[in-house]
């Protein structure tokens, strides 16, 4: 297996109106060595004008037709941000492509998102079916840009079909490729498969650095994570929104965490389930939903009208998700998975003090004239697995604008000081995009 002995890279992975501006920046000053925006469809991307906003000191790509914001950078991201584009050809991809050129530091193909408005499309996980487009869009890609191109994928229900796409995209030299360890009928649900990351990472013909990604919540899911997989790099979601301060908690507890004997016991039992073969966990089960998905492909609804195809797809989808429920043994076998995930972020770690990371986060969110409802849900989601702030949580979810946030979490100080001084955030405070 090929050893990586430093601290791997860690990463805020790309997440739907949680990786904005504000958040990204939060993630950078508590660790993250790379920050994901979230992922931006190509049509979208290739119709913004790029616009120095000397106010706020960014650059903003604002969509020509309705003047929403669809992506703002800032120099303390300088060659820290990755973009991703959620993309189904070449033309596409390449346009996106060049209107972020000399912006970011690299650019991510999605290649894993597995809901309706993606998979329907070719996009996120629709492309592991059709690795030959897949290389097309890479290989344009890396004839286009000079920075780093990668994708991020989700692995497929048979562990050869996974190794063959990674290495369809390494003949097409790709920088590096994520794996979020689950196939695209799990959602999010269930124990990440880690297992393939480390099978990935013994096969003697893949060399292209390999970045892990699914159910890291702790410091000790990140050792366990990269000292079973020696993946290259860490990609952190729900753990990050949990715990916006968990890539400098890891580096900092590192070390200590690592040798700790009792915790090296402990792992024998909380990650048994992540080192399961593929093969043992049931995928082959799902193989069925696997086609009925293969449907939704473009190809397989010319002959419908594009509300014929929604209504079907979502019907298709909705069954898919049932059934997933049922077979996890619904409510039962969900809530112990989550006791574990819950035990392993509180051995030897930090207990985690959410609000002044609110705060520092809301701060950003004024600061940089963030949209109020996109400022609203990420509030939401950081606190909502804090169950000792539910009271703070509850006044968030009732807040109907920005000055109401700041109340929630006593910044009314803050705030009035701000819009004192500069009248003009409240107006991006009420601009929409985001939805």
């Amino acid at each position: 297996m090929k050893a990586f002995t430093q601290i791997p890279k860690l990463c805020l992975a790309p997440m739907v109106r949680i990786g904005t501006h504000p958040f990204r920046i939060l993630a950078l000053r508590n660790g993250a060595d790379i920050v994901y925006t979230e992922e931006i469809i190509d049509k979208k991307l290739a119709n913004v004008e790029r616009r120095e906003n000397h106010e706020l000191k960014t650059v903003d790509f604002v969509h020509k037709k309705d003047e929403k914001v669809v992506l703002r950078v800032s120099s303390e991201e300088k060659g820290k941000v990755v973009c991703q584009i959620g993309t189904n050809s070449v033309e596409g991809a390449v346009k996106a492509a060049l209107m972020v050129k000399g912006y970011v530091a690299g650019v991510d193909v999605n290649m894993g998102c597995p809901e309706y408005f993606s998979v329907h499309s070719g996009m996120g996980a629709g492309l592991l079916e059709v690795p030959d487009r897949a290389k097309s869009i890479m290989q344009a890609l890396k004839e286009t840009l000079e920075v780093p191109v990668s994708c991020k994928i989700r692995i497929l229900p048979k562990e050869e079909d996974t190794l063959e796409f990674i290495k369809a995209m390494q003949s097409v030299e790709v920088d590096h490729l994520s794996i979020h360890s689950r196939i695209r009928e799990e959602f999010s649900r269930g124990y990440a498969h880690w297992s393939i990351v480390k099978k990935a990472m013994e096969d003697e013909k893949i060399t292209i650095p390999i970045r892990a990604s699914g159910d890291c919540f702790s410091i000790n899911d990140a050792i366990e994570m990269n000292k079973y997989t020696s993946c290259e790099g860490i990609l952190i979601a729900r753990g990050a929104c949990h715990n916006p301060a968990i890539f400098k908690d890891i580096k900092k507890y590192w070390t200590t965490n690592s040798q700790n004997e009792d915790l090296k016991e402990k792992a024998k039992y909380l990650y048994s389930e992540h080192k399961k073969p593929l093969n043992e966990c049931g995928l082959e089960n799902l193989a069925e939903k696997s086609e009925i998905l293969n449907q939704l492909k473009p190809e397989a609804t010319d002959t419908l009208s594009k509300s014929q195809a929604k209504k079907r797809a979502k019907r298709i989808l909705n069954k898919m998700k049932k059934s997933s429920s049922e077979q996890k043994g619904a409510d039962g076998k969900q809530s112990k998975i989550l006791a574990k995930m819950i035990e392993r972020r509180n051995i030897g770690c930090r207990k985690v003090d959410i609000i002044p990371l609110c705060q520092d986060y809301l701060k950003l969110a004024i600061e940089y004239g963030n949209n109020f409802g996109n400022t609203k849900y990420t509030l939401n989601y950081m606190l909502r697995t804090h169950k000792d702030q539910e009271v703070v949580f509850n006044k968030i979810t009732s807040a109907q604008n920005m000055q109401e946030l700041a109340q929630a979490i006593t910044m009314d100080d803050f705030y009035s000081k701000m819009v004192s001084r500069q009248p003009s955030l409240k107006s991006y405070f009420d601009n929409t995009f985001y939805k």
